[in-house]
């Protein structure tokens, strides 16, 4: 886990399960995860969901229970954005041929990467919610100030 060549130690922010939404630029169709599980470290994003029992034993090994759904993302690129208490996010998902619909409201938040795509966040409650988005914004922050430093001390030698 930790980078020889990193300016700091990596260590892991929170580890939470989520329901995620988001609309691909590329594709224009809605993508749900309901069993998503987000980890921020230190300077990496990753998003996984959690395998179903069948998953698993497909899988042939039952040490692992979550698949990455996407590759890790460095933390300096992604913007947590504090959705209003009166925002609400309807989630559309057919699940063996009905829709389920979740309503989200003070628990959702948005996170935006690279200032391209938007993922709609539902967050177990308004605490977990509150925490994310200011993990979300120090490990931004920590990332810019070792960018920071790390140029002064390229400059610093010349």
């Amino acid at each position: 886990m930790a980078a020889p060549n990193l300016p700091f130690t990596r260590r892991l922010r929170f580890s939470l399960d989520v329901v995620i939404s988001l609309v691909p630029r590329s594709t224009g169709k809605e993508v749900v995860h309901p069993k998503a599980h987000l980890f921020l470290l230190t300077d990496l994003f990753l998003i996984c969901e959690r395998m179903t029992e069948e998953e698993m034993k497909t899988a042939g090994n039952q040490s692992y229970d979550m698949w990455l759904c996407y590759p890790p993302l460095s933390a300096k690129h992604l913007m947590a954005i504090d959705s209003s208490p009166s925002s609400t996010y309807a989630f559309y998902h057919g699940l063996n041929g009905s829709n389920l619909i979740l309503v989200l409201t003070g628990s959702a938040f948005e996170i935006e990467i690279m200032r391209r795509e938007k993922l709609a966040v539902q967050a177990e409650s308004p605490q977990a919610k509150e925490m994310m988005l200011r993990e979300f914004r120090a490990a931004h922050q920590e990332l810019l100030s070792c960018e920071h430093q790390a140029y002064l001390s390229y400059l610093a030698v010349y």
